[in-house]
């Protein structure tokens, strides 16, 4: 019975305080809000944290003296301060400008000055300046009538033509290219090119070279005797080769190369030496010897050398390959990796039996005499039997292991009641009747 409730002085700016009453009869106490007591936020001054612009609000801020909580207010954009931008006149050349204003605090534009056209020069009166070239027409020249502008045109037709003087050759004629002339004109430094014509070929007859059987020949030809260009070219002739018709054998032939023959050329004294096919003589091998002798993994090497060269003929002999007899090489020792072994497992029936399980049942591979054990299965209501089972042994090289793991069913004791009086109790296989 909770009564006279008493305030906590617990209120924040926005949370509601509390109260608490004493049970009347035991130690038990209760608490709950004090209705309206919050006590609202007490802000301190503004600051400024952005200041206003002449188009944009400002912002600015204040703080709760009780609590963490900030406010946040505008402060109000200030309006643009209007200044008079004056006009200025156009001239000939310039643009003038119309009059505008811009703000004094900003510079933003708020009447743009429009652009007034440039007036442009005005030329009347033009005088000829008497400066006429061989190909460049003179010139002429006016004042504008409102400024000191001046403004200068071509003068057409005025110009005065080349006057030259006497050719000088300055490249001299050949035979095939023509030669180069020039001459200069009085008044300038233009100078005129042309032409001096080709002078023609001289021509001289080149004899001709009979060929032999190793140098070339030449046909009868043409050059010119005054710049020595080929006029008619002689043609190579080619040589005529060596006749080479009787060859004999040198007996020179070794174990692996063939042996030579030689002829004499028909028209001079040069001499051919050729291979004489399938002469080689081939090695003759004596008999082998053992350097390496073959194990049951590794080959072994054997040799034989050539009666007639140096050359020593090396080969394999294969691995002999392991005897496995139980489980053990019979040549050299080595233990089987691959002898299998047998892992079954039974489970007991409801009726006391025990029956192997095909699909546990497993054959795995190991080395001979190495320890392996079964692995342990669990099963829902199985236990192991391990004074039944074989659970770990040695591998024996006939693959005779076998393992054997035993799993018993759970036991349940049965109480039979009759008349609210226990008058049997009987401990059962699990799934088994009791009887």
């Amino acid at each position: 019975e909770f009564t006279e409730y008493k305030y906590n002085n617990d209120a924040t700016c926005l949370q509601d305080g509390t109260k608490t009453a004493k049970c009347s009869r035991c130690p038990e106490t209760d608490m709950i809000t004090a209705e309206n007591t919050a006590l609202g936020h007490e802000y301190g001054e503004w600051t400024v944290l952005v200041q206003a612009m002449c188009e944009t609000n400002g912002v600015k801020t204040r703080k709760c003296n009780r609590c963490a909580s900030v406010e946040i207010d505008k402060v109000t954009a200030l309006g643009h301060e209007e200044v008079i931008d004056e006009a200025v006149a156009a001239t000939c050349a310039e643009t003038g400008l119309t009059e505008g204003k811009h703000c004094g605090r900003c510079d933003k534009v708020l009447v743009e000055q429009e652009v007034v056209k440039a007036l442009g020069h005005e030329f009347t009166e033009y005088k000829y300046n008497n400066d006429a070239t061989c190909l460049q027409d003179g010139t002429k020249t006016a004042k504008c009538n409102r400024c000191d502008q001046t403004d200068t045109l071509t003068a057409e037709n005025t110009a005065l033509g080349h006057e030259y003087g006497e050719w000088t050759v300055l490249v001299q004629a050949t035979c095939e290219t023509n030669g180069v002339k020039t001459r200069k004109c009085n008044r300038c430094a233009n100078a005129e090119i042309d032409k001096v014509a080709a002078l023609g070929h001289e021509e001289v007859i080149d004899k001709a070279v009979e060929a032999t059987c190793t140098e070339t020949g030449l046909t009868e030809g043409e050059h010119c005797g005054c710049c020595d260009k080929v006029l008619v070219k002689q043609e190579v002739v080619k040589a005529l080769g060596h006749e080479f018709t009787v060859y004999n054998y040198n007996n020179d032939a070794t174990c692996l190369q063939d042996g030579t023959k030689t002829a004499k050329c028909n028209r001079c004294d040069q001499t051919n030496t050729l291979t004489a096919e399938n002469t080689a003589l081939g090695h003759e091998n004596g008999e082998w010897t053992v350097l390496v002798q073959a194990t049951c993994e590794t080959n072994g090497v054997k040799a034989r050398k050539c009666n007639r060269c140096a050359n020593a003929e090396i080969d394999y002999i294969a691995a002999l390959g392991h005897i496995f007899n139980d489980g053990v090489c019979s040549r050299c020792n080595e233990l089987s990796t691959t002898v299998e072994y047998r892992c079954e497992y039974y489970f007991e029936n409801a009726n006391g039996g025990y029956e192997i399980d095909d699909a546990e049942t497993k054959v795995k591979i190991g080395t001979t005499y190495a320890q392996v054990n079964i692995e342990i299965i669990n099963r829902e209501h199985y236990f192991l039997n391990e004074s039944q089972s074989v659970l770990s042994g040695n591998i024996v090289g006939n693959g005779s292991l076998v393992l054997k793991a035993y799993y018993k069913l759970e036991r349940m004791t049965v109480t039979f009641i009759a008349n609210g009086e226990k008058i049997d109790e009987q401990e059962v296989r699990y799934g088994a009747k009791a009887v």
